[in-house]
Parts: C-alpha cells; structure tokens; sequence
C-alpha cells in the first residue's frame, strides 16, 4: 500500500463515511491521539478483522503512524489529521464505532485551556453519539485528578455509565509515555466508559457537495480584492478571517482564509476567478477543507464584500454556495 493510502483526506464525499464499504466485518475501533502510532498498530496487527481509525492533531504523528503501518502492511489502519472533538462526531454515523481508545492526552491543566479537556462541553456526546450500543470508550492518563475528573464528568451523561476504573493496569502494549511515567515511578490510571442508551448529535458537515458561489461582476477584480484583506466577521456560531492574497498569471486570485465551527479551524484558500460577468468564488482544491457551516459563510463573505449589493439576489436561497462545481478550466 501507498502512504497516502492510510490517510484519510477531507476531500468532498459522504460524510460521515461509511466505513463499512471498506469490507470489514467488524466495526472500527478508534484511537485518539495516537502518537507515534504504537498502540494503534498494536491493535491492528491483533484484529485484522476490524478497521482501526486513529485521530491525530499532529502531521508529523500522522506521517510517522502511516510509515509504521506501511512497513507491517496493515491494510486495516486509517489515519485522519485534526481536531478529535470535530472528527469522531463528523466522521462517523451514530453507532458506528464498537470502542475508543484515549491514551495519554494533555490534561490541559490550566483553567483557562478547559476547553480542550475531554471533559469539555460536547465531547461527551459526540462519543455517546458514534458508540454501538454496548461500545466502549477508554481513557489512561498518568494524572490521577484528570482521571477522576473525566470519571466524574463522563458518568454524568445519560448515555454513558463507568465500567471500570482502575489503577496501573496490565497493558498487552505500553506507549512511549507510558513506559516514561512507569520508569519515573507514577500511577497510571485508567478509566472506561459504557454506551448504555441510544443518542445522536447534529453534525456540521455538508456532506458530498461542493461548494462555490457565482455572482454578477463588471469591475476590475484587482481593484477590489484589497477590501477582503483583513476583514472578519462571522454568523450563527461560525468565525471567518481574510488573510491578503495572491495573484496567478491567469488573473485568479488565491485568497487564504481561517474559518471556525464551534472551535474547529480550518485554514484553506478561496479561488476567485473573473469572468466576462460575473465573478466565481470557489474553495480551491489544494488543502481541500471539511465543508462546514463556516466555510459556505466565507464564501458567501467574500462575494458581498467584492461584489457589494449585487451580490444578494445571486445568494439569496442557494443554500450556503452548495451546487455543483461549475470551473473546470480557470
């Protein structure tokens, strides 16, 4: 298998995925933040018959998690690159999931970065939401008050009972973190949590469409694109930013953008090709983002902004700048 073949892109296609038409028996086990992806292949050179997902933040964790599973040609392992709290809701239906596996996240101690904690708001549901009923999620952490913390949080959810709770468990394969905090003489705390009652989430994501606007232009797009520079702004819980852009030598513009959904950022780049008439602002395909509420709000951003007033019939009821993909040669 190629290297690419591990890893999952956001390209536009059915969200969540179906993860069964991958041709496995079983439903996929998930680990996230699997680092050097030791635990991760661990378990899918022991399960051939399941699908393993991990969820990393980090590129180079991702790149490095692939080659592993490349050298042990392990055609179960898929990797996705991003934020957990969005991805295990986005990428999988309700129920779809049979465990997940948390090992060693940052307990994110100070107040202020709560937030990024599994205890934080959503979490929750979005695990209750992809469990199977009877699924189960398991989180092992060296810090005792974060472990009690989840313990305490977690349980509280209708969905979701304490299964077990235990302290330095014996593990069939131990993490780089692991055998650093064993080696140093800590506890290791392990706490894992039931599916015992249905539950689903609304997700953010469009599903398969691609997404682009197309407005009526008459004036000299080099004169106007300046006013995007720096602008921000956002609608119904999504942010948008426009960063300065730059210029092809076919005269499409390339505009980046930061957009966020409820936390989640996605940094990706507007296409905004002139035409006789009108002006066509679509997500560029390098870096292709996840279609989100906050990417069709930049896209709807950008046309008010460069095409002012006459921008708004063209808006008006097109469901975000969803439609078919309309550029094949600019």
């Amino acid at each position: 298998m190629t290297l690419a073949s591990f890893i999952v892109s956001p390209a536009p296609g059915e969200v969540p995925r179906r993860w069964e038409l991958e041709g496995f028996s079983e439903k996929p086990w998930v680990e996230i933040g699997f680092g050097n992806g030791e635990f991760l292949v661990h378990l899918a050179r022991e399960h051939p018959e399941r699908l393993v997902v991990g969820i990393e933040m980090s590129l180079t964790s991702v790149l490095k998690a692939a080659r592993r599973a490349q050298r042990e040609d392990l055609a179960n392992v898929r990797l996705l690159h991003g934020d957990a709290r969005f991805l295990v809701r986005e990428s999988f239906a309700d129920e779809a999931v049979d465990r997940i596996y948390m090992n060693f996240p940052c307990p994110w101690p100070k107040q202020r970065h709560a937030r990024r904690r599994v205890t934080a708001s959503g979490f929750a549901s979005g695990l209750a939401a992809v469990l199977s009923l009877g699924g189960e999620f398991s989180l092992c952490t060296d810090e005792g008050w974060y472990a009690e913390e989840v313990r305490h949080i977690l349980s509280r959810h209708p969905a979701l009972e304490v299964l077990s709770f235990v302290v330095n468990p014996p593990h069939a394969v131990t993490t780089k973190y692991e055998r650093k905090w064993l080696a140093s003489g800590k506890d290791i705390f392990t706490v894992t949590f039931r599916k015992v009652s249905p539950w689903t989430e609304r997700r953010l994501v469009k599903g398969a469409m691609e997404m682009h606007v197309e407005v009526p232009f008459r004036e000299d797009l080099k004169a106007r694109l300046p006013r995007l520079v720096g602008q921000g702004g956002g609608e119904e819980g999504t942010r948008w930013f426009f960063f300065e852009g730059f210029w092809g030598d076919d005269g499409v513009a390339l505009v980046p953008v930061l957009a966020n959904d409820e936390g989640f950022e996605q940094r990706f780049l507007l296409r905004i090709v002139p035409r006789p008439s009108t002006l066509l602002i679509k997500v560029d395909p390098v870096g292709s983002p996840y279609r989100t509420p906050a990417v069709a709000a930049t896209l709807r951003a950008a046309a008010r902004i460069l095409a002012g007033p006459d921008a708004e019939t063209a808006l008006h009821g097109a469901d975000g700048g969803a439609g078919p993909d309309q550029e094949e040669h600019a």
